[in-house]
């Protein structure tokens, strides 16, 4: 398959330098728990660039890396169609219409999304309707997962015609 990738870390602002785009053998599901899906649109995050360039939360010396000079896939956003699913998948299903974002993606060397094909799981997709491009959905992933993150952290309990105010007007969030 044809993907987005590095071989090596580039330094900061300097990833058009490293980044390289060519074949890499197609993920396979073979855990009960992975979902296979094809990638029809993936976005790009100030996130996935820091895990990269290493900068991200600091640093994380080591933790992007498999071994050696294998090609590391990147990006967490992706929608996409089901192709494979694991025998322990029993909420989606192929040919099913999904988005996501691998929460952990290269930073824990979990399956990148710039490619053509990423390997995930139940917890990290949800399923959405053909009224919804692609690449709307893969666009709307993040925005989403940081908006509902702060609704659960900070307990706000809003009830039926409450409103909030997300103050920034910028960005996917704001």
């Amino acid at each position: 398959m044809k993907a987005a990738y590095i071989t090596e870390r580039p330094t900061i602002g300097n990833l058009g330098d490293k980044m390289q785009i060519g074949e890499v053998p197609t993920p396979k599901v073979v855990k009960p728990d992975e979902i296979l899906v094809q990638v029809k649109a993936f976005s790009i995050n100030v996130d996935d660039i820091h895990i990269m360039e290493g900068s991200f939360l600091g640093g994380l010396p080591g933790m992007q890396r498999k071994k050696g000079n294998d090609p590391l896939i990147v990006g967490s956003d992706f929608a996409g169609v089901v192709t494979q699913v694991g025998s322990g998948v029993t909420t989606f299903k192929v040919g099913q219409r999904v988005c996501g974002i691998n929460h952990r993606q290269s930073i824990f060397s979990e399956s990148g999304t710039w490619a053509e094909y990423t390997l995930t799981k139940s917890d990290n997709i949800v399923a959405f309707p053909e009224s919804i491009s692609f690449q709307h959905a893969a666009a709307l992933v993040m925005p989403l997962n940081v908006i509902h993150g702060m609704l659960l952290d900070t307990k706000l309990n809003l009830k039926a015609k409450q409103k909030v105010l997300v103050i920034g007007a910028s960005g996917g969030i704001g």
